[in-house]
């Protein structure tokens, strides 16, 4: 598997046969840059994606910074979104169901689109190439057009509405008493925010037994829904519940110390419900932030939920990581308030600054090359030396989702052990 994904082969070969003598004064980056850039990303990626056979595998791209690179990583993200049975994107479920109606029949207004995109990438410039990419792609196979599913945390107004309409549906009078229990859901009180936080604990609890027990009853009822609604009506009506309750439990959810971030954890659970409903050799492209791709440094990240989930199938993780990063929070409904970061945190951190005197610009990286030749004694020194030196912890900005100052952007990671590939950018574009 580790041989089908080091396309840059040839180059490490050549450093293997002529090892060189380690200095502790200065990398020979220029050396290390060889074995690991890779050549054509987008089969480099093609190879990573088709390595299991009969099992699809599932790509996580996370970005740092604002938003997706343009120009070449643009050509390998085009390929990755020409090929994908689905899309996963860190936005509502109901503004990807939007997004979905308007990604197959170009029903809607692409502008206020972008807006309900904002909490996944930091500019519409990016976003919009996305959807615009997949519009082009179902007009020329209308036969084959990839699901677009919202896998993350949306407003709570919009997640309700969508809910409440498919209770209201299956059974009115629990729609009655939903509407009634849930109905702060939907209101802003005079801060702007969600009536959910004015009101007292006790009656947030209500609320999330409402939403549980609407699910329950709906589920167990499954089939007879079915014959009145069709079954692939109802199996997305009950995941707007979920989503639903993850909503909630985003609002409700105050980490305290040794608890995890549960929003990797809901991203997770939704990627896999999609997977679920598609055939086993599916190809699913995930477009998250980019901490939610990170594995062994933290186990709350997407990437590590969805590898503890049951028969979840592979997956691979692609990193960007830009030179400097200055994000700015787009406001989301009335929840997500934008904060801007001190330019001083877009300072480079030591892997930055690896990169930049390796690379010196844009590189596509592959890090299981690098690991695999990290324990080996025919490879150079210098190989061995960047290996042994990005095995350790890395301090690495990266955007949020909400940002109180700038340490909430700093995080630790491990970068031979949480990506599989890494894309450097030299410059990160900031069109809006």
């Amino acid at each position: 598997m580790i041989d089908a994904l080091i396309l840059s082969m040839s180059p490490l070969l050549s450093i293997i046969e002529a090892p060189q003598e380690a200095t502790a004064r200065q990398l020979d980056f220029a050396a290390v840059a060889r074995a690991i850039v890779v050549p054509e990303p987008a089969a480099a990626l093609e190879s990573a994606r088709a390595g299991d056979g009969e099992q699809g595998r599932t790509i996580w791209v996370g970005r740092a910074g604002e938003g997706l690179p343009s120009d070449d990583a643009a050509r390998w993200l085009d390929m990755l979104l020409e090929d994908a049975d689905a899309v996963c994107v860190d936005i509502g479920w109901a503004e990807g169901e939007q997004v979905e109606r308007w990604i197959h029949d170009g029903e809607g207004a692409l502008p206020a689109l972008l807006d309900a995109c904002a909490p996944w990438s930091w500019d519409r410039a990016g976003a919009e190439r996305v959807l615009r990419a997949l519009r082009d792609r179902c007009e020329r196979e209308p036969g084959r057009k990839p699901r677009f599913v919202g896998v993350g945390v949306g407003p709570a107004k919009s997640t309700y509405e969508r809910a409440q309409a498919f209770i209201e549906e299956c059974d009115f009078n629990l729609g009655h008493r939903s509407g009634v229990v849930l109905g702060p859901l939907r209101q802003l009180g005079e801060d702007g925010r969600s009536r959910w936080y004015r009101m007292d604990p006790s009656d947030q609890y209500v609320m999330r037994i409402a939403i549980g027990e609407a699910y329950e009853v709906l589920a167990g009822d499954r089939e007879l829904h079915a014959e009145q609604l069709g079954a692939k009506k109802v199996e997305v009506g009950l995941q707007s519940l979920v989503a639903l309750v993850n909503v909630e439990r985003s609002m409700s959810h105050e980490i305290e110390g040794g608890e995890l971030d549960p929003h990797g954890d809901m991203i997770a659970g939704m990627v896999h419900w999609t997977r679920g409903h598609l055939p086993p050799t599916a190809r699913v492209l995930c477009l998250v932030a980019g901490r939610e791709v990170l594995r062994a440094s933290r186990p709350d990240s997407a990437v590590a939920c969805f590898a503890r989930q049951p028969g979840a199938g592979p997956s691979t993780s692609v990193l960007m990581v830009a030179d400097s990063i200055e994000p700015l929070a787009h406001e989301v409904g009335s929840d997500l308030k934008p904060r801007r970061l001190p330019s001083a945190c877009a300072q480079g951190s030591a892997l930055c600054a690896d990169l930049r005197a390796m690379a010196g610009k844009s590189a596509f990286l592959d890090l299981r090359a690098l690991l695999a030749a990290k324990d080996d004694a025919k490879a150079g020194a210098d190989l061995r030396e960047l290996a042994a030196r990005w095995s350790g912890s890395q301090e690495v900005l990266l955007a949020t989702r909400r940002m109180a100052d700038a340490s909430d952007a700093r995080i630790d990671i491990l970068p031979l052990l949480d990506v599989d590939f890494l894309h450097w950018s030299s410059a990160t574009p900031r069109s809006r």
